[in-house]
């Protein structure tokens, strides 16, 4: 009964099976992630090379053709992202321990870290007369020094592998350095001299850096231009460099849902290209001759297209932009074609070509907010919109449909990315509509527009005065930001929920919107019961880390109590996502409050849990090994304690071995 209903659902969707293709190829990405161990490359030929004569054998059985399709889509993605791996692993080469030594390199690019240091991207890296795999990021201390892309440098520096996690199931910093290139983070021990490079640079390496030169130019004219914080706002809006973004300033965006406005995403490509072909229209209205010769739509069209993928050169090809850039590109063909390509299928599309050229980025918050929220949308109003019928008599109305469609717009993807938000961030921005009404007409009509045109100016150096209207509109923005981000519970913090609750909402949500039938609202039960789980989420009662000098207990007040030996702030600073309030303490001291009691430089906690800060740490009477755990946390299930390490979540894998 059920497998017929299934059956002749499914059948009668065939128009709509496409659209699981990117979804089926990226559940084999995810699938090869949540492994411990690598798995064997013969054993994943073999099977599907099986699923591949079983296909042939079985090909008039339309039930199994359809079954064993998803099954081999779902492993050409597990197989592709092996392959990658495996290339990756070519070009990557972690140290085995932190090392002083001197090195030469190319400067690939340059950027800042959180404290604002200069961290220097190094590429064709040497020790002496031996090449060093991948590139090395070195932060600088020396702030006055400048540096181009494309200059070779040397010095003598301390480097070594990329962090492990430094939490269970916490973000592994190493997978995504190894995903990246990077073969070793560190800092200089000695002065940075610029050398004469031995090799004459290629083609493509010698566009790169004029690229970046580019950039990092227009990023240093706005610093000189606008104050700082209407600087950064700016900088990671017109060429994508957030690292310049103050965290007081980038939390006000996210507690006032406007966080999406500092990556360049859809909002900005879709507004650029519509400046881009409105303004290429005008222009051509302007003369007959070409207008009544040519049409305009379809001219516009084509710049509008070319603006569109220089903005996305300026842009450092983040994923939101180039999710956004294929789509608006696929929209603007379908000007050139007559045709209407917004639709689930170029969602699709976008979705699949960069999981084939970058199939790390599933895991990115970028690539799942991103998709999440077109999806719901495009999902929406393909059910909706004949259902909407409006008239606007008046000026009046038509704002009032303009702030409704915003807060319906920003209600959907909100909803959208509300999982994922809860997993990354584990924070809640509930006045995120709020903050669109107040923002969207600033960011429409004041900001974006004289973004557009510095970005057209500044080839002739004329950018200055549309740069002071955007930073004066940025400047509006960050008021909104504040007073939206003060407003109490603004940025509310919630344990983040479990792996398998965001794979059961992401499956409601999927079944929900890429079919079309009524059965598809049998997604709901899924949604239901996934956001259900949310509730059951464990959050850690003790940390420790992979040296045992860090410890912290979480009270039952929301607070973190850290005693360290160990100067790693950027260690707290990970533990502090765990809870809103944090409390340092650099010397052992009972707190009985806490039931926490310590005796000749040992603490013990409630009779389960001892330490000493000196790499000597028992749970339940038994020594564990931080530095084989690589750190852990330990859970309270009713009363009952119990251990998780971090070794246990990250597996053994080619970024961790």
């Amino acid at each position: 009964m059920i497998f017929h209903f299934l059956k002749s659902n499914t059948l009668a969707e065939q128009t709509r099976w496409i659209l699981w293709t990117p979804v089926l190829f990226g559940a084999g990405i995810g699938f090869y992630f949540s492994l411990d161990t690598e798995p064997p490359t013969w054993l994943l030929l073999t099977i599907f090379e099986l699923c591949l004569l079983v296909f042939y054998l079985a090909r008039k059985n339309t039930t199994a053709v359809f079954l064993l399709s998803a099954l081999m889509i779902f492993l050409f993605g597990l197989l592709w992202i092996k392959a990658y791996t495996l290339f990756q692993s070519k070009k990557v080469d972690f140290p085995p321990a932190q090392e002083t030594t001197y090195l030469k390199g190319t400067i690939l690019q340059t950027d800042t870290n959180p404290k604002g240091k200069k961290r220097l991207w190094l590429d064709n890296v040497s020790d002496f007369n031996d090449p060093k795999k991948g590139i090395y990021r070195i932060t600088v201390s020396d702030k006055k020094q400048s540096f181009e892309a494309g200059q070779c440098v040397e010095m003598a520096a301390t480097v070594s592998a990329p962090s492990q996690a430094l939490i269970p199931n916490g973000f592994q910093f190493n997978r995504q350095a190894f995903y990246q290139g990077i073969s070793a983070i560190g800092y200089n021990e000695s002065n940075v001299f610029i050398i004469d490079c031995e090799k004459e640079p290629s083609f493509f390496k010698r566009f790169q850096n004029s690229l970046f030169r580019v950039r990092q130019s227009i990023s240093s004219y706005i610093a000189k231009t606008l104050p700082q914080n209407e600087a950064a706002i700016a900088s990671a809006v017109l060429v994508g460099q957030k690292n310049q973004i103050p965290d007081t300033l980038y939390t006000q965006y996210r507690n006032a849902g406007l966080a999406h406005f500092l990556s360049i995403s859809g909002l900005h490509m879709g507004l650029i290209s519509a400046f881009a072909f409105f303004f290429i229209r005008f222009l051509m209205a302007l003369f007959p001759y070409l207008s009544l010769r040519y049409s305009s739509k379809k001219c516009a069209a084509v710049g509008a297209i070319f603006l569109s993928f220089i903005y996305l050169l300026f842009s450092g090809f983040a994923v939101p932009a180039e999710r956004a850039f294929l789509m608006t590109t696929l929209v603007l063909i379908g000007v050139l074609l007559d045709r209407n390509a917004i639709s689930m299928r170029m969602v699709a599309f976008g979705a699949f070509i960069i999981l084939m050229f970058q199939p790390y980025t599933l895991l990115t918050p970028g690539f799942q907010m991103s998709f999440a929220s077109v999806t719901a949308l495009i999902a929406f109003y393909e059910t909706w919109s004949a259902k909407f019928h409006f008239r606007a008599n008046n000026y009046f109305s038509k704002f009032l449909f303009y702030l409704a469609g915003i807060s319906l717009t920003t209600f959907i993807a909100s909803i959208a990315t509300l999982p994922f938000c809860l997993y990354h961030f584990e924070t809640l921005a509930p006045y995120a509509i709020f903050g669109n009404i107040l923002a969207a007409p600033i960011i429409t009509f004041l900001v974006m527009p004289f973004i557009f045109l510095s970005f057209l100016l500044f080839p002739f150096h004329l950018s200055f005065y549309s740069l002071k209207v955007a930073g004066f509109g940025i400047a509006i923005l960050n008021k909104i930001t504040d007073f939206v981000s003060n407003i109490e519970f603004a940025g509310l913090h919630v344990p983040a929920p479990t792996l398998w609750s965001i794979l059961i909402v992401l499956f409601g949500g999927l079944w929900l919107a890429l079919w079309l039938g009524r059965w598809r609202y049998f997604g709901l039960i899924a949604l239901i019961v996934g956001f259900g789980c949310f509730y059951f989420s464990p959050s850690p009662k003790i940390l420790y880390n992979a040296t045992a000098q860090s410890v912290g207990f979480k009270t039952d007040s929301e607070t973190l109590i850290i005693f360290t030996s160990d100067k790693n702030n950027f260690l707290n600073q990970i533990w502090q996502q765990k809870t809103p309030k944090l409390i340092v303490k650099k010397d052992l001291q009972s707190l009985p409050e806490k039931q926490i009691y310590c005796a000749n430089e040992r603490c013990r906690y409630q009779n389960f849990f001892s330490f000493d800060l000196k790499g000597n740490i028992s749970f339940q009477n038994k020594i564990l090994n931080p530095q084989k755990d690589l750190g852990g946390a330990i859970y309270l299930k009713g009363r009952k304690p119990y251990l998780q390490t971090v070794r246990q979540t990250v597996g053994s894998r080619p970024w961790n071995q």
